[in-house]
């Protein structure tokens, strides 16, 4: 699934930089196993990903697999070598940062956290509860946790305020560990 277009990007990025944005996101979603459609959803990142940095800003592409995609694995596959292509062909001093979907492979993305224009590669949590996502988190070297789903897990707003920081606490240390 690609991106909306966003018409005023330029004016956007303009803004954020006169405020002192570091960076921006861009979301996609695979959902199933479709070579040209995983291809197209990377071209579609990198794309803007060069018009964030013409802006003096950071790019996170975020092309993110659906966790129940049953050909989940060979989607991650294919999307790591769709990514390293995209990272062939940026300039020497280019930096991106990846926001991935937990791998089933135990570190798949090394390659991406190994290459010169990567800064980092967040996990997202993407529908995994926060035990799980830690699980797999702990098997993938060099990836830095960015849940949110995951992290949130077990906070209400009916709590009162000594439960929910306990139970901020709790995910805190479960996902630093």
């Amino acid at each position: 699934q690609l991106m909306k277009e966003i018409p005023a990007l330029d004016d956007v990025l303009d803004r954020g930089m006169a405020a002192g944005i570091f960076g921006t996101k861009g979301r996609s979603r695979i959902r199933h196993l479709d070579q040209q459609g995983i291809k197209a959803v990377v071209q579609q990142q990198f794309d803007i990903a060069r018009r964030v940095l013409a802006k003096g800003l950071v790019p996170i592409l975020e092309p993110e697999v659906d966790i129940h995609a049953s050909d989940k694995e060979a989607c991650e596959r294919l999307l790591l070598d769709s990514l390293l292509e995209g990272l062939r062909r940026l300039g020497l001093d280019d930096r991106v940062i990846f926001k991935l979907t937990l791998p089933t492979q135990p570190n798949l993305y090394l390659p991406l956290i190994g290459h010169p224009c990567t800064l980092r590669v967040l996990a997202l949590s993407g529908g995994y509860g926060r035990e799980e996502a830690c699980k797999l988190l702990a098997q993938n070297t060099g990836m830095i946790a960015c849940f949110s789903r995951a992290f949130l897990e077990g906070m209400l707003v009916t709590q009162s305020e000594e439960d929910f920081t306990k139970t901020l606490d709790e995910s805190c240390e479960a996902i630093f560990k």
